[in-house]
């Protein structure tokens, strides 16, 4: 049963939040006797969130199922996560020795350098080689 509380209440923030992260379910607020604001915990939110994102997901596929799309195989998808997962270990793994050698740069400068390349022109002539 949902829980409604008017918006004189929210005096007492403690409880309120204790109160949220106990019963994992929305408070629903109201003001003037209509409902105003629903107040949930940051869990109850994402748990809320990923439902909504796998029903979206759910019906793209039907859809694609529809108009005769090709689908991606599950296996080949999970090969490739795994794969970008594997490659995140590894750039860790090497920027930790890297740190223990003491291979380490000022960040300030780290970042200033990427951004002048990110923001230099690159000129291409006719022949498609770079200038």
């Amino acid at each position: 049963m949902p829980q409604i509380m008017p918006i004189e209440e929210l005096r007492n923030t403690n409880e309120i939040s204790d109160c949220c992260h106990a019963k994992r379910a929305p408070i629903f607020i109201t003001k003037n006797g209509y409902l105003d604001l629903v107040l949930m915990s940051i869990e109850t939110y994402e748990d809320l969130i990923a439902g909504v994102e796998t029903d979206l997901a759910i019906a793209e596929v039907e859809a694609q199922i529809e108009k005769g799309e090709e689908l991606l195989d599950p296996a080949d998808v999970f090969k490739a996560a795994r794969r970008k997962q594997w490659e995140v270990y590894s750039d860790i793994e090497i920027s930790e020795e890297q740190i223990k050698q003491g291979k380490t740069k000022d960040a300030r400068k780290a970042l200033r350098s990427v951004r002048e390349k990110s923001t230099a022109k690159i000129y291409i002539n006719e022949s498609g080689v770079r200038d």
